[in-house]
């Protein structure tokens, strides 16, 4: 699961993440803090789309069967 954005509703989507079997919950923001809290609040990965492309960041993470 990719989340965008890392404000109240992302960490609150990153937060229900957690509560499923997702195994792969990507937080993204330009805020490194809110990342830093998107991991404490279970996010595996996280990408500061300011410094990063998304597109290739997302499908590592991802594995061969994509984000589901």
């Amino acid at each position: 699961m990719a989340v965008l954005g890392a404000g109240a509703v992302g960490l609150s989507a990153v937060m229900a993440a957690r509560l499923t079997p997702a195994r792969t919950i990507v937080a993204v923001d330009v805020v490194p803090s809110r990342l830093a809290l998107a991991t404490e609040l279970g996010a595996t990965h996280t990408i500061d789309s300011s410094k990063e492309d998304l597109r290739p960041r997302l499908a590592d993470p991802a594995g061969p069967r994509g984000l589901t």
